[in-house]
């Protein structure tokens, strides 16, 4: 009888546990260079966030919108830096420098903070819908399920909830 026990003991010892399987959530997480979106936990480029956002089309349509608003806001924001850098140019030239340029470019970067601004607003909050429209009402602890099975390293203990 010992035998069995010792052998039931040593394959609990080897069982991989898992609490959750692996999440289809998306993560947007914020850097320097502007937002990364994580998707089971692999970096992803935002086209490849609207391919997965397609199946619903408001989550799409708003995840499209703040895209269009990057685009604009990084258009205006470089017209605007470049029309900054003219009058330097000019004036490091040694000719005559004509500082509308700058007020203009200043207008142009003016612009595109608030266009930069929807698109963080519209992306997290499509991102936010998305990952709600995934994630199904809470379980009632009835409906959770523990399961063993064999998998490619051994025995297998799953719990669902």
């Amino acid at each position: 009888m010992h035998k069995l026990q010792l052998l039931l003991f040593l394959i609990l010892l080897s069982i991989g546990t898992f609490a959750q399987t692996e999440s289809d959530s998306l993560f947007i997480k914020e850097t320097e260079f502007g937002l990364k979106f994580l998707y089971q936990n692999q970096p992803i480029k935002a086209h490849e966030v609207s391919i997965l956002m397609v199946s619903d089309f408001e989550v799409y349509d708003l995840f499209e919108t703040g895209r269009e608003a990057r685009i604009f806001g990084s258009v205006f924001a470089t017209i605007g830096t470049c029309l900054v850098a003219i009058p330097f140019v000019t004036t490091l030239l040694g000719e005559k420098t004509n500082w509308a340029f700058t007020l203009a470019g200043t207008g142009f970067i003016g612009i595109s903070i608030p266009l930069f601004r929807s698109y963080h607003k519209k992306t997290r909050s499509a991102v936010e819908q998305y990952n709600t429209n995934l994630n199904p009402p809470a379980l009632n602890p009835d409906d959770s399920e523990v399961s063993i099975g064999l998998s490619n390293s051994g025995v297998g203990l799953v719990w669902r909830f």
